[in-house]
This record gives C-alpha cells, sequence and structure tokens, in this order.
C-alpha cells in the first residue's frame, strides 16, 4: 500500500494575496449588482475572495482592479457564507489571465 501523497492537479500555482476589488455581478435577468471585495487565494485562473455581496454558483462576476485599471471576466464556482454574514467565493476566469494580479506567478516544475 502506498504512502505518497496525492498530486496537486491544480492548473497553475496558488498565491495568498490581499487585493481590494470592485465585483460587478450579473443576473440572468441582466440586471447588475456591485460591491466590494477582498482577495484571500489568488491564481492565474482565478482563486478565492470574500466580499459582502451575495451572489450564486455560476453566475457571471467582472472583477475589477482599481489599482490597475484592469477588468477580468469570470463566474462563481463556490459560495461560503462566513460568521460574519460574508461570503467566500471560489471563482474562475473565462480566460487566464496572470497580469490582473500585481505580482509574477513562479514558474511551473
Amino acid at each position: 500500500m502506498s504512502t505518497a501523497a496525492p498530486q496537486d492537479r491544480r492548473r497553475s500555482p496558488r498565491i495568498l494575496l490581499q487585493v481590494p476589488i470592485l465585483l460587478k455581478a450579473y443576473t440572468q435577468e441582466g440586471e447588475i449588482s456591485e460591491g466590494h471585495a477582498l482577495t484571500l487565494v489568488v491564481n492565474d485562473h482565478g482563486g478565492l475572495l470574500e466580499t459582502a455581496l451575495k451572489v450564486n454558483p455560476n453566475q457571471k462576476l467582472d472583477l475589477v482592479n482599481p489599482k490597475s485599471g484592469r477588468t477580468a471576466s469570470c463566474r462563481v464556482l463556490r459560495v461560503e457564507e462566513t460568521y460574519e454574514a460574508d461570503y467566500t467565493v471560489a471563482f474562475e476566469f473565462d480566460y487566464p489571465d496572470p497580469q490582473f494580479w500585481p505580482l509574477d506567478f513562479p514558474a511551473e516544475d
């Protein structure tokens, strides 16, 4: 019986990074809700953020990085309510965008 750890199957490395983000959420009816968010973990395919704005799995979002002015489209993968009545949101970019974050990602092994 092997005791080897399973391989990490992530497409890009995760980095703990707090970046304030403007979040635009789109409903199926075409309505837009805006709110502020703070990233917790990022990679060039998406990340994890915390926000007071209620969103749902598969909902379309635009993230705006106020510092760089860059906008990235993404979709919600998972939502969990936190103890502070905020939400932790896992998201995935429509297209990988490593330049969205203010850092250089380490090279993959």
